[in-house]
């Protein structure tokens, strides 16, 4: 049969996308077909006598590219190095994606790393919510499942469920707990674990374990003098240096090197300070507003909300906006906080010109005047978080770095490095030293809220009446065959 031109153009781009994707099966980055792994990274890809790897790197030093990689390979069953092991047969296989954030998962590992590599039309996306939950791979079954590992406790409980064959952990978890749970699930199958992170994270658990010796697991390390993109090195080192705080917090991201774990301000603790409210009403739970304001730079902006019940407090909205005109700052957080029951108002002295602004609106703020005494506040702070007093939540993401970033002076130990950027960190303490007491709060929702409050009330002592009278027919009942047995 004598070919068209129509049908001669089709099998030429046929052509073209089958030599395009048989680059790509080779490729190391999507972006640049002619890519290829470095040394180190060769070696992590070849590695099947180990079944865990902890691969440290500094950033920009292809870490998360490597793990994307890998997990491409295994999704679609074609890893061009490691051979399917005998445990997991012939039937589909589940991949753990354990990240920071879901968010971050979804655009940067997801979009811009894995999904590259895949062939359009071969996977589908699965949104129960919206958010992305997991990947299937419509043509063997594989699945990726994505977890984010930002709320230890609650990972730990989802990877519980599964047997995986392979796990990918991006970016170091705060506890030592979900890297022990992660470990576990691939014991069964014999899969792999691939950990890959910059060590910032002061946690001596976590370095404890990567730095044994095991049969099972390798420690690797990568640096972004490696990569073959970086063109005048001594100018990153250059760059590397003057955007650290410290010479620990340099090497670390230049070379992979373990951060100093003895010099942490706030005693910070996911497992322990970290807790999402049960039944929480924005409109109805009291609520805390405070600001750390600034006219250019960065303005901290918290919200702390307390239990109905009990004098327990819960950072639920933690932000840096940019500093502008208090005529715009202060109605920008307004609308910002609009959603919650304020009742009452903190924020730094200084700039005075914040509060000024804000009692103009009829907005009326309560200045911390008194911040000489800050050690004592640090202190106090510390103590809060040791008390259970005040949790980090879900939306607590930029509080939680700072109070981890937060580090003393290696040369003077009474110095804060660069004290003056930690915005959030700042409206914690504040909050902290200004909180109301328990007694003095009394619940008062908004006015179109009553309804809705009194409502829910109503609900939940018909609830309590329910299942009272239910154990009294469940007892009476018991009674009667008891009888006659």
């Amino acid at each position: 049969m004598k070919l068209t031109p129509e049908h001669r153009k089709k099998l030429e781009l046929q052509e073209l996308r089958n030599e395009w994707r048989e680059h790509l099966s080779l490729a190391f980055d999507s972006n640049d077909l002619a890519s290829r792994p470095t040394l180190t990274q060769m070696k992590i890809i070849k590695d099947s006598k180990h079944n865990v790897h902890y691969v440290l790197g500094s950033n920009q030093s292809g870490k998360s590219q490597l793990g994307a990689r890998i997990v491409s390979w295994f999704f679609e069953n074609s890893h061009p190095y490691i051979k399917r092991p005998e445990k997991w047969g012939d039937g589909p296989i589940t991949i753990l994606m354990v990240g920071r954030v879901g968010e971050q998962m979804e655009s940067e590992l997801w979009n811009k790393k894995i999904r590259p590599f895949l062939k359009e039309g071969t996977y589908k996306e699965i949104r129960p919510n919206g958010n992305l939950s997991r990947i299937e791979n419509l043509e063997n079954g594989n699945v990726i499942i994505f977890i984010s590992h930002h709320d230890a406790k609650a990972a730990r409980e989802k990877a519980q469920g599964y047997v995986a064959h392979v796990v990918w952990l991006d970016e170091m978890p705060n506890k030592v707990g979900i890297l022990n749970e992660l470990r576990m699930r691939i014991v069964r199958m014999g899969g792999f674990m691939y950990c890959t992170f910059t060590p910032l994270i002061k946690n001596l658990e976590i370095k404890k374990m990567v730095d044994s010796s095991s049969k099972r697991a390798k420690k690797w390390f990568m640096s972004a003098l490696d990569n073959p993109y970086v063109e005048d090195k001594e100018e990153l080192i250059a760059e590397y240096r003057a955007t650290s705080a410290s010479e620990a917090e340099f090497r670390a991201r230049m070379y992979g090197e373990w951060m100093s774990t003895d010099s942490a301000v706030f005693s910070y603790d996911s497992e322990l300070h970290f807790k999402n409210p049960e039944e929480y009403d924005p409109m109805v739970w009291p609520h805390i507003l405070v600001v750390d304001p600034a006219v250019s730079g960065l303005a901290g902006v918290s919200v702390f909300a307390r239990e109905p019940s009990k004098d327990v407090w819960y950072n639920v909205l933690a932000k840096k906006l940019k500093g502008s005109a208090f005529s715009r700052l202060v109605p920008e957080i307004e609308d910002m906080v609009s959603k919650f029951n304020i009742i009452k108002r903190i924020c730094d002295c200084n700039p005075s010109g914040f509060y000024a602004e804000a009692n103009k609106m009829g907005l009326n703020y309560i200045p911390v005047s008194d911040k000489s005494d800050k050690e004592n506040s640090i202190d106090d702070t510390n103590s809060a978080l040791a008390d259970n007093i005040v949790y980090m939540t879900g939306n607590s993401n930029e509080l939680v770095d700072e109070l981890v970033a937060c580090e003393r002076s290696e040369i003077n130990p009474e110095k804060i490095i660069n004290a003056s950027s930690f915005h959030t960190a700042d409206t914690l303490r504040y909050f902290v030293r200004m909180k109301p007491k328990f007694a003095s709060i009394k619940i008062q929702p908004k006015p179109d809220e009553w309804v809705k409050y009194e409502w829910k009330k109503h609900l939940h002592s018909q609830q309590k009446r329910d299942i009272t009278k239910m154990k009294k027919i469940n007892r009476r009942s018991l009674r009667g065959r008891q009888r006659r047995a």
